[in-house]
């Protein structure tokens, strides 16, 4: 069975969760909307959950472990933030804000510990893409010269950050739906694509 900790008006039946990283047999990390999060360390037998304060209107759609002091958790909606903590979830870092309402960013992952990209859905006919290359610690949006051209309608789906793939060194994926469904692929970390219909 399974322990759930609750923090200070948390109420799960209100709050889904989307983000999932599991980084080994024992950690595992969720988020979801309201501001919350939860992290286990004992393979999940028990979870602690917390609402972050100023927070609990926000939607984090993905979050990316480490291991069990550190992570990156995404937002979807406005405002969109990335939060980054590196001591288990007690206190995060925003390490990134951004008020406009077109941004919607949808998924995230990272090619190892330093290195990590997200997709958002596009502006302008082009798809958001940010970089870091520090371990979230800070995040660059990439030029629309490196980022593919949407269709109308197209978008990339938040539902759970698996829209969004980085293998090797340099390889990265994602695939889009609504109008369109399509899959662009780059192996070049993100500086040219290949779309397939």
């Amino acid at each position: 069975s399974t322990t759930f900790n609750l923090g200070e008006g948390i109420v799960l039946s209100k709050t889904s969760f989307r983000g999932l990283s599991v980084v080994d047999d024992n950690t595992i990390w969720v988020s979801g909307s309201r501001g919350t999060f939860a992290r286990s360390t004992d393979g999940g037998k028990t979870f602690t959950y917390t609402q972050l304060k100023g927070y609990e209107k926000s939607d984090f759609r993905d979050i990316e472990a480490f291991d069990d002091k550190r992570a990156v958790m995404m937002s979807s909606g406005t405002p969109a933030y990335i939060l980054k903590t590196i001591d288990g979830g007690t206190n995060w870092k925003e390490v990134y804000k951004n008020t406009d309402s077109a941004y919607f960013l949808d998924a995230m992952d990272f090619w190892d510990e330093q290195r990590g990209i997200i997709v958002g859905d596009p502006i302008n006919g082009h798809f958001v893409l940010l970089e870091t290359n520090n371990g979230g610690e800070n995040w660059q949006e990439l030029d629309t010269t490196k980022t593919p051209r949407a269709i109308a309608g197209e978008a990339v789906f938040a539902a759970s950050g698996t829209s969004l793939r980085c293998t090797n060194d340099s390889i990265v994926a994602f695939a889009t739906g609504g109008s369109h469904a399509r899959f662009f692929l780059s192996r070049n970390s993100a500086n040219t694509w290949t779309i397939i219909h």
